[in-house]
C-alpha cells in the first residue's frame, strides 16, 4: 500500500509546483517559447505583422475612355457670332471667324463686323474696336474709323458716328484764329489775316497759287481774277458732258497742252473776239466769225 502512495504524492507535488510557477511567472511567452523550440510564433515575413501601421497603395484607377464631345462637323453654338462652331476629332473647337465678316451683336442689338473673335459695333482703328464717337476715331457698325479733323481752325468738325460720317461747318465770321479772324462770304471757313487783301471771291484777285475760294469760279490767268468758267482765257465750262464757253459766238473752247480746255479768241481758227478794233491777232482777219490768214 505504501509503495503506491509515495509515487502518487510525488506526482501531485510536481503538478502543484508547475501551477505555482504559472501563477508567479504569468502566461508563457510565445517568442521565448519559439526561440526555445526553434520556431517563430509570428511570421516576420508579413509586412502587416512586421509594421502593423503601414498602408499598401492599391493600383491607380484608370477610368474608361470618355465619350466624344461631339459628332459630325459642328458643335453647339457658343453664342459668339464671331467664332466658328466646329467638331474636330470628337472635340468642340471655336476658332475666330475672318476679320471683317458681318455680324450682329445680340447684347447691343446693333450690326457690326468681326475682329479678333468679337463683334465690333463701334469702329475699327486698325488695332482695336473703339466706340467711334471721337473726332479722330469716328464711325460705327465695324467700319474703319474716320478722322473728322480737317485741320482747318475756322471749321467746326463733328462726328456723326451713327451715320458713319463727319461734318465741317464754318465758324462765325470774326472768330479769332491763328492768323487773324475767320472770314465770311467767299472766305467763310478760312482764317484771314487782318492785313492781307481779300482774295478768292468772284471778281476778286486770285489767291496765292492761282486759287479761288468762291464755288464755281476759277482763276483767270489773263486777268488774275477769280471768275466763273467760260470767260476769255478762262477754263471752259462743263455743260452736259461737253466743254463750252459762255459766249460761243466770240469764244472758242480750245484744248491746249495737257488736255486742258480754255476759252480763246483771236487766234487762227478761233472765234473772232468781241472787239471791233482787233477781233483777230495780226495779221489774221475775221471772216464769218472766225479768224484766218488773208
Amino acid at each position: 500500500m505504501l509503495r503506491f502512495l509515495i509515487p502518487a504524492l510525488l506526482l501531485l507535488g510536481c503538478q502543484s509546483a508547475d501551477t505555482a510557477k504559472i501563477a508567479t511567472d504569468g502566461p508563457p511567452d510565445p517568442v521565448e517559447d519559439a526561440g526555445r523550440d526553434g520556431a517563430s510564433a509570428i511570421d516576420a515575413s508579413s509586412p502587416h505583422d512586421a509594421h502593423p501601421d503601414a498602408f499598401v497603395q492599391p493600383d491607380a484607377y484608370v477610368p474608361p475612355d470618355a465619350p466624344p464631345e461631339c459628332t459630325g462637323a459642328s458643335c453647339v453654338d457658343d453664342g459668339n457670332p464671331c467664332t466658328q462652331n466646329l467638331c474636330i476629332n470628337g472635340h468642340c473647337q471655336y476658332p475666330n471667324q475672318n476679320d471683317g465678316l458681318a455680324c450682329h451683336d445680340a447684347t447691343s442689338g446693333h450690326d457690326g463686323r468681326c475682329y479678333s473673335g468679337a463683334c465690333c459695333v463701334g469702329c475699327w482703328n486698325g488695332g482695336a474696336c473703339v466706340t467711334g464717337t471721337s473726332l479722330d476715331e469716328c464711325g460705327s457698325s465695324g467700319h474703319v474709323c474716320l478722322d473728322c479733323d480737317d485741320s482747318k481752325e475756322c471749321t467746326a468738325d463733328t462726328c456723326l458716328s451713327v451715320s458713319n460720317a463727319c461734318t465741317h461747318s464754318n465758324r462765325s465770321s470774326g472768330t479769332p484764329c491763328s492768323d487773324g479772324t475767320c472770314g465770311s462770304g467767299a472766305n467763310a471757313g478760312v482764317c484771314v489775316m487782318a492785313s492781307s487783301p481779300v482774295c478768292g471771291g468772284a471778281g476778286e484777285d486770285c489767291c496765292s497759287g492761282f486759287t479761288c475760294n468762291q464755288s464755281g469760279t476759277t482763276c483767270n490767268f489773263g486777268t488774275n481774277k477769280c471768275e466763273y468758267c467760260g470767260a476769255e482765257d478762262q477754263l471752259c465750262c462743263l455743260v452736259g458732258g461737253v466743254y463750252a464757253c459762255g459766249d460761243p459766238t466770240h469764244l472758242t473752247c480750245k484744248s491746249e497742252a495737257g488736255g486742258t480746255e480754255f476759252c480763246r479768241c483771236g487766234g487762227e481758227g478761233e472765234a473772232c473776239c468781241n472787239s471791233a478794233i482787233s477781233p483777230c491777232d495780226a495779221p489774221l482777219q475775221c471772216n464769218a466769225g472766225t479768224c484766218f490768214h488773208p
